[in-house]
């Protein structure tokens, strides 16, 4: 064997280390093209059935309301009814030597105490009943808001899968060259990203400079970019270095799911899986579709779809003390 052709076999052996063969990644592309499209009926569904319950609620909501002006128009007259008797009292009328009227004033004057009670009590449940319809509201809009954006996503990211079948289907004649330069260009916007340390948001659904809180939802597991399967990628970066997520914890929500791999010299990265480099962050599984949420409050400085750095669609976002989480692999 000459010394060339050994070195573009090993050279091929590091690359199936680095990255999934075309045939493999078209294969596990059309499984979650597949996926993808029962979860955007499964979404669709969903959406419309909360759509609807949605109607329903801003329709009682609606009676609630009513009732509850009703019933405190009711109280209001009762109010004035009784105010507009005070000023005689039963007491006053007895010490004018009129007692058949008296007791006719205290027995009306008890009457309307009583019905005031009575009205009270009704305006506290009318208004409770309209509060806890509020509240409904509140919750199912909240759900749906989710759905929709789930299904913007969802949407978006199929259109991604679709153009990289093309591109590696393109490619799949020259597939060691291609995943050469796959490699290449990964590394050279890995590179650039730590340097720019964010930057301005690009695309997504977030604009430059949006403010999240800590679990707020800024996207939905999925497996885009250099992904064998649905997962989260979490890195930390730190004064233009990756950090292990790890040493800030204290200040950070953990990611939701379970944790599939660790930050540092782990089992891929001694197969020379990153090129050589460590994994720069942590993963966790919970769900293809999953909502992905913010470790901390701060500002959402890069939404991509894909830079070719192989966290296919990625969120990063910068919080008070300098330190910038990125999301990797979503939908």
């Amino acid at each position: 064997m000459s010394t060339d052709i050994a070195a573009d076999q090993g050279h091929l052996e590091q690359l199936e280390g680095q990255l999934m063969s075309i045939t493999d990644r078209l294969e596990l592309l059309d499984k979650q093209t597949k996926a993808a499209d029962a979860k955007r009926i499964e979404i669709t569904a969903e959406r419309n059935r909360l759509n609807q319950g949605l109607q329903k609620i801003v329709e009682d909501l609606k009676r609630k309301t009513d009732v509850q002006h009703q019933k405190e128009d009711a109280l209001k007259d009762a109010v004035t009814i009784d105010y507009k008797q005070k000023p005689q009292g039963a007491m006053e009328l007895l010490a004018s030597g009129s007692v058949s009227q008296a007791l006719t004033r205290e027995k009306y004057e008890a009457v309307i105490e009583e019905k005031i009670d009575t009205l009270s009590k009704d305006a506290k449940e009318a208004a409770d009943a309209v509060k806890e319809r509020k509240t409904a509201y509140d919750d199912r809009k909240q759900e749906l808001d989710l759905m929709s954006a789930q299904l913007a996503q969802l949407e978006s990211g199929m259109v991604s899968q679709k153009a990289e079948q093309a591109e590696l289907l393109a490619n799949k004649d020259n597939e060691a060259s291609y995943l050469a330069k796959r490699i290449t260009a990964a590394k050279d916007a890995e590179d650039k990203l730590l340097s720019e340390a964010g930057g301005g948001a690009i695309w997504g659904v977030f604009t430059n400079g949006a403010q999240v809180k800590q679990n707020d939802v800024i996207g939905f597991e999925g497996s885009t970019g250099f992904s064998t399967g649905c997962h989260t990628h979490f890195s930390a970066i730190k004064d233009g270095r990756w950090q292990n997520p790890e040493a800030f914890w204290s200040a950070l929500r953990h990611p939701d799911g379970s944790r599939v791999q660790s930050y540092g010299w782990t089992d891929w990265a001694k197969r020379g899986v990153y090129g050589g480099n460590i994994h720069n962050g942590i993963d966790f599984v919970q769900g293809c579709g999953q909502p992905v949420r913010a470790a901390a409050d701060g500002t959402i400085i890069r939404d991509i779809r894909n830079d070719g750095s192989g966290f296919g669609h990625y969120v990063m976002i910068r919080h008070p003390n300098g330190l910038i989480t990125l999301y990797g692999h979503l939908i």
